[in-house]
């Protein structure tokens, strides 16, 4: 497991996160890395991530900085010019800062999760475009739950405990007809969002949106061809070496 991330948004302001934090907490044997807890003039914003530190993101999978925290898991391309010293999360959050969640994973490969929040009370969230890592999301009486694991958002919008699951969509899980439920989960209220997509969270609520990506290079593109491959040996090189 790299990193477990759950954020909370309750449009009212009223719910007490940190609560449906632990609730949802029970069902993993880790304890908190760190949390982010904002609140905005249209409710309040909570981010828990449950990480191990690991070789390839240079430390742990989640940072905070001034006003804003992102998590992440799996793995994504950095830029050279990024420091080494920070961590992967730590270059991605400072990228959020001056750029945006948006361009932050246009034209990026990567097999990755990712969550941003911030003090405005935003929240954006995609994975990358193979669905290599998921992300789940729900909402029920204003409360708006976003994880990398489908049971921490179920846990979350029950705010008792870990929900029964449909009997007849794990049916159809065992069988291995999948494509059944489409972006549904076992889990009622708990979707998965699609490959492609991204996630944006606010007052307004929930929003999925189709995500920018890099048009297709055609045969004859001999120079986009090779600058992918330097730049993929350049982040393989990024790479601790663990023989």
């Amino acid at each position: 497991m790299g990193c477990s991330f759950l954020a909370l948004r309750h449009m009212a302001g009223y719910l007490d996160l940190h609560e449906r934090a632990s609730v949802a907490a029970r069902w993993l044997p880790l304890v908190p890395e760190q949390h982010g807890h904002w609140t905005a003039p249209d409710g309040v914003l909570r981010v828990d991530a449950w990480s191990v530190h690991n070789e390839a993101a240079r430390g742990g999978f989640f940072a905070r900085g001034r006003g804003a925290a992102l998590a992440m898991t799996g793995w994504i391309q950095e830029e050279q010019r990024w420091p080494m010293t920070a961590t992967v999360a730590a270059n991605l959050l400072a990228y959020c800062g001056a750029q945006g969640f948006g361009p932050l994973l246009d034209e990026r490969c990567g097999e990755y999760a990712v969550l941003h929040a911030d003090e405005d009370g935003q929240l954006r969230a995609a994975c990358d475009p193979m669905g290599g890592q998921h992300l789940y999301y729900g909402e029920r009486n204003g409360l708006v739950a976003v994880s990398n694991r489908a049971f921490l958002v179920a846990a979350a919008l029950d705010g008792a405990g870990l929900p029964q699951v449909d009997p007849l969509r794990l049916a159809w899980l065992m069988s291995g007809l999948r494509a059944m439920f489409a972006g549904e989960t076992l889990f009622d209220g708990v979707h998965i969002l699609a490959p492609g997509k991204r996630l944006e969270v606010d007052g307004r609520g929930i929003r999925v949106v189709q995500a920018q990506s890099k048009g297709a290079a055609t045969s004859h593109d001999w120079d986009v061809h090779f600058a992918e491959l330097c730049d993929r040996v350049a982040q393989i090189r990024r790479l601790p070496d663990v023989r």
